[in-house]
């Protein structure tokens, strides 16, 4: 009888062990992984498959998403995939060239106070207030937290422990959530990764925010990222897509707590490149399609391009997350090192924090409906891509996207109708 119960014990280990056999895979380098299940949604036949349905959203009534820099959400291509329930993927919605303007934000605003970062520990204070002038700060910055900061200790979020969320960033958000039906989505907190050529990010699910009904945007530019999606445990096998600059990936439902990661950051082909970051007049011959990783062979990870880019830093990069570096695992994303917790328990713990008021109605109220004329906004998109439009302007960004990929993800913290108890 000993037999048949030490077989199903190597089966359930097998089946435990099936998200992070899927990471390791795409994480290999020698020999090459094979990238032919990767769903790659830039491939016209993908909406061909069974498991991807791409679906339309209805036009705007007005031009507000020419102010985010957007195209209008019925020329958006968004798919769902049936293998990973809740997933909502947005092919780079961004007007030609519009990308640029995220970029900047990320490297060069995002890092400013009273915004926290990785770098606040071991740096002078007064280097903080120009990160993007100082390259060795530059080449070290891995994320930066936005709105309601995380205790990492006490895995719960505090009233008193909030910066103002970048009124764009917020804007931008619920634009997105609005054209998807989620109307009283409100951007609360946000982190903005870094990573480079050598960067991971193990296997996690964002359970830490009150509210777990609201979605999860995740926007990425620069350099190519092999994605897995799972399930609620880590038996669960993903699905593995890629993700390119400027694609919109939002986990809402079923996908909300499942468990995620970035085994892989590759070369972005060049028409990629083109397509994200071209002006609209230097975008008019760009590639009519889009090269197929999975189709290109590997040598030493090098796919698409030919000559690759070289580094523009005098040293090698160093991880944003790996699974050799868990220090840095801990504080690079609202996520805690791969353990199955009990999620009543916690939510109930959480609970003790939060009490029910009668929120008012402009904290609910689409952020779309009160920006619609250019006085209500307090940013200008416009005015800074005026400022990136040369390419000398632009050409230190672009070197820094030539060996990263910057990842902003937003969520909403608090349920709708609650307030923290200590507010």
């Amino acid at each position: 009888m000993a037999a048949p119960t030490m077989n199903k014990s190597k089966r359930c280990s097998l089946d435990i062990d099936a998200f992070k056999r899927e990471f390791k895979h795409y994480k290999r380098r020698q020999p090459a992984p094979n990238f032919s299940q990767v769903v790659d949604f830039t491939v016209p036949s993908v909406t061909g498959t069974q498991s991807v349905l791409p679906f339309k959203l209805d036009s705007d009534s007005d031009d507000f998403h020419l102010k985010l820099g957007l195209k209008t959400p019925a020329e958006w291509q968004c798919f769902k995939h049936k293998g990973s329930p809740g997933l909502i993927f947005i092919r780079n919605p961004f007007l030609p060239g519009y990308q640029r303007f995220w970029v900047k934000q990320c490297v060069q605003e995002f890092p400013k106070k009273p915004n926290k970062t990785n770098l606040d520990q071991n740096t002078q204070p007064e280097a903080l207030h120009s990160i993007w002038g100082n390259e060795e700060l530059i080449k070290r910055l891995r994320w930066v937290t936005l709105g309601y900061q995380y205790d990492w200790t006490n895995k719960l979020y505090y009233a008193d422990d909030h910066v103002p969320f970048p009124a764009d960033l917020a804007a931008l958000a619920k634009y997105f959530a609005s054209k998807l039906g989620f109307m009283n989505f409100e951007p609360e907190a946000g982190i903005v990764n870094f990573y480079h050529m050598d960067s991971t990010l193990g296997g996690h699910t964002d359970h830490s925010e009150y509210d777990m009904e609201a979605p999860l945007f995740s926007i990425s530019f620069g350099q190519t990222a092999v994605f897995l999606l799972g399930g609620p445990t880590k038996s669960t096998k993903p699905v593995a897509m890629f993700v390119n600059s400027g694609d919109v990936v939002v986990m809402t439902g079923p996908a909300r707590l499942a468990y995620h990661a970035i085994p892989r950051i590759m070369p972005a082909c060049e028409a990629v490149i083109e397509e994200s970051f071209a002006l609209q007049e230097q975008s008019e011959h760009a590639h009519t399609s889009i090269c197929h990783p999975h189709l290109q062979s590997l040598d030493d990870d090098e796919m698409c391009d030919p000559n690759p880019p070289k580094k523009i830093f005098k040293s090698d990069t160093e991880p944003c997350v790996s699974d050799s570096k868990p220090a840095v695992l801990k504080r690079t994303s609202a996520v805690e090192p791969e353990v199955e917790e009990n999620r009543t328990e916690e939510v109930a713990q959480q609970n003790k924090y939060l009490t029910t008021v009668e929120k008012s109605s402009s904290n609910v109220d689409c952020l779309v409906d009160s920006c619609k004329s250019n006085e209500n906004l307090t940013f200008d998109i416009q005015g800074e891509m005026d400022k990136l439009s040369t390419e000398l302007s632009w050409q230190p960004y672009a070197d820094y996207l030539k060996i990263s990929r910057i990842n902003m993800n937003v969520r909403q913290v608090l349920p709708k109708g609650k307030i923290f108890t200590n507010m």
